[in-house]
């Protein structure tokens, strides 16, 4: 079957052999208007891309994404949670059982239990222990006390990765110019890059990185979020 566009003027299908792409032409044979070619293949790719969009919104949020809007709030405030455990905490937890129970132990514990305090020692551990809290910390988290959460306010958004009010955060801001689209992390994890929303904008501005560690079917459902939120300002 011939591929066919539609003509912007009368609607009727246009064959390829009246379409010249270099000099971006078209010349409908049913009503004789001519239109440029690149318009018509835009309007094609807004119609996909707005399909998409509506199609990946109009089913259910992913099982573990939390999606909470009030219809009261002026601002049209939209809170995306996702709460998940993770596999990892089921080697994470004895791991950090051993290495932070085993080193805190050898280097704190010896000293509470002869009572002699050595500060050589207790500086030497100090390392140790960031460490050992920072274990502790991606175990709750993997254990899924923590949560990645992703707030939008008409222009304005957050995106937050931690346990309770401890955690990292990014505010950036996004307009009907922002582009929406996947991409990987720079960081790798086991040798692999972590799949991440990417917005972008024709300004030249920095690109803003957000929802990694967030789950391949979390992170689609937000990116069609963003993405009509991005229409509506």
């Amino acid at each position: 079957m011939t591929k066919t566009y539609a003509c912007p003027k009368c609607g009727h299908d246009v064959p390829l052999d009246k379409i010249n792409v270099a000099k971006d032409i078209m010349l409908c044979p049913a009503c004789g208007e001519t239109s440029c070619f690149s318009d018509v293949v835009g309007e094609i790719d807004e119609r996909r891309y707005a399909d998409d969009v509506r199609g990946r919104l109009n089913a259910a949020p992913p099982k573990h994404l939390k999606v909470e809007c009030d219809p009261m709030d002026p601002t049209g405030r939209i809170v995306l949670t996702q709460r998940k455990f993770s596999k990892g905490a089921l080697f994470l937890v004895p791991f950090t059982c051993l290495w932070a129970g085993g080193s805190m132990a050898l280097i704190y514990g010896t000293q509470i239990y002869s009572g002699k305090f050595n500060l050589g020692v207790s500086l030497f551990g100090i390392p140790f222990l960031l460490g050992s809290l920072f274990l502790i910390f991606i175990c709750l988290f993997a254990l899924g006390a923590g949560k990645h959460m992703l707030t939008l306010e008409r222009g304005k958004g957050r995106f937050f990765w931690g346990i309770g009010p401890l955690g990292f955060w990014r505010n950036f801001t996004y307009d009907r110019q922002t582009k929406v689209e996947q991409g990987y992390t720079r960081y790798q994890s086991n040798g692999q890059s972590q799949l991440e929303l990417h917005l972008t904008h024709p300004g030249g501005s920095d690109t803003v990185h957000i929802c990694a560690g967030m789950d391949e079917d979390s992170i689609d459902y937000v990116e069609a979020v963003l993405k009509r939120e991005v229409s509506r300002v």
